[in-house]
């Protein structure tokens, strides 16, 4: 398969609350491979933008395409069946499930028993073992059968990112994975971004906060700021960039 696959592309995209331009008229491409960061001030309209793409907001006006597909106005769900997954910036976890049964049910939910919910976990191993699996590779293993809820925040915001990773999906949507994590998680967090990118199972697009982790780790930077695309390039030309500078030192925008 061609590195240069359009998995992604919007046209046109808009999201309006009423008066309020969140995302107005966003043209936006994502080739298969790498990391893509979006960024920008607060309100500039990136989880908004997120938010549709994934299937949780339906657009105003415009088009979203997934692997060639016109998917405009698809939720979350059938998205997920495609092949598009994600993580949220609030963690959405069971929290009194071990981490094991959290990976384990997602993985399930992903196969032919999605149904089959309340039938013996061990009639099922092939979801286990898939969900220890996917632990390992998020640095989770040996936490395998603890409460969720005793988790450190950023073992959480670890285990919401294997949870997205159960469907095996083509595209990975990370929204704020650092939020809320303390400076000494950080590093161990932004590794396992980088091995997942490494791996090249996933093309990635990620919503940060941090410029240290997005200059880090991107192939490719696209800054919004109220609610259009402002720039778009490597870290070091969106780090050079006037206009991107005078966004962040201004602020604005609408979410």
């Amino acid at each position: 398969m061609a590195a240069t696959e359009v998995l992604l592309e919007t046209q046109n995209l808009k999201k309006h609350f009423g008066g309020l331009k969140a995302v107005d008229g966003v043209d936006f491409k994502v080739n298969e491979g790498g990391l893509i960061s979006i960024i920008g001030p607060n309100g500039a309209g990136k989880t908004t933008f997120f938010n549709v793409i994934s299937g949780t907001l339906r657009p105003t006006a415009g088009k979203v395409f997934f692997l060639g597909r016109g998917v405009t106005g698809y939720p979350a769900h059938r998205l997920a069946q495609m092949g598009l997954g994600r993580s949220f910036q609030i963690t959405n976890i069971f929290p009194r499930l071990t981490v094991l049964e959290n990976v384990r049910l997602a993985c399930q939910s992903a196969g032919e028993d999605n149904f089959r919910f309340w039938q013996h976990y061990r009639k099922f191993s092939q979801y286990e073992e898939k969900a220890y699996s996917i632990l390992e590779r998020v640095r989770l293993k040996g936490r395998e059968l603890q409460p969720t809820l005793s988790l450190p925040h950023g073992d959480k915001r670890k285990l919401e990112v294997a949870i997205a990773l159960a469907r095996d999906p083509r595209l990975l949507l990370l929204d704020e994975p650092t939020a809320g994590i303390s400076t000494e998680e950080l590093p161990e967090l932004t590794g396992l971004i980088e091995d997942i990118k490494k791996e090249g199972s996933q093309t990635i697009i990620l919503v940060e906060h941090r410029m240290d982790v997005v200059t880090a780790i991107s192939d490719r930077i696209t800054v919004f700021n109220r609610g259009q695309i402002l720039a778009e390039g490597t870290p070091q030309e969106i780090m050079d960039n006037e206009e991107v500078q005078k966004a962040y030192l201004g602020g604005g925008g609408s979410e």
